[in-house]
């Protein structure tokens, strides 16, 4: 039992809310919204969605409505069911930052939807490079450098819900590594039934 209700009951009924939430299954794991296209310096051009993306990233222009309105839609309908959702950004690559536009889009959703904030909750403890630069797919060099802020939200029990949301997915690591940090956190401190969904504004589209 976790929080007053069935794990398996509330597994189930989790699941069908992820189901009918718009977004895409990202082939990186996860859910984005738009694809991301940054090879300019390879000959291809940069689509208009992806130019947006990087003065997203950035922090110097909020998403256009229709995209977020789309974000906004789906952890709306994570709420529907009564649960308690929070959410937590992603981390950059480098120790200790995180970009300013996941931070402002995650607090943007917490004033509109009125969802729990824990937007610092998951901390790179180290830099590393980039896996959309390095290409490196292995989950540990990103586990190593994770961890979660216990001290700073003690009350990270009370969630059935935690939604990790990053500016782009390229590899899927990042986000993984959230992921199995966390568990291995919760399980570690005897916090049960809490789920996880990973999100993303865009996936990076590997061009032929």
């Amino acid at each position: 039992i976790a929080n007053g209700r069935n794990i398996f009951d509330r597994r189930e009924y989790f699941n069908f809310l992820i189901q009918s939430a718009s977004s895409k299954k990202s082939s990186a794991g996860g859910r984005a919204f738009i694809d991301y296209i940054p090879y300019k310096d390879s000959g291809y051009e940069s689509d208009s969605n992806t130019i947006k993306m990087l003065k997203f990233k950035d922090g110097e222009i909020d998403l256009d409505r229709s995209i977020y309105t789309n974000i906004y839609d789906y952890v709306k309908i994570l709420c529907s069911s009564g649960m308690k959702v929070g959410i937590a950004a992603m981390p950059s690559s480098l120790s200790d930052r995180w970009g300013k536009g996941i931070i402002n889009l995650s607090g943007k959703l917490i004033q509109e939807i009125g969802i729990e904030d824990f937007r610092y909750l998951i901390k790179r403890t180290s830099s590393i490079t980039s896996s959309h630069v390095s290409g490196e797919r292995d989950l540990s060099k990103h586990i190593e450098s994770i961890e979660i802020d216990f001290a700073r939200y003690p009350n990270i029990g009370e969630l059935d819900i935690l939604v990790i949301i990053d500016d782009i997915i390229t590899t899927g690591n990042s986000l993984g590594a959230a992921r199995v940090v966390y568990n291995k956190f919760r399980m570690d401190n005897g916090i049960y039934g809490t789920e996880t969904v990973l999100l993303a504004v865009a996936e990076t589209k590997k061009m032929l």
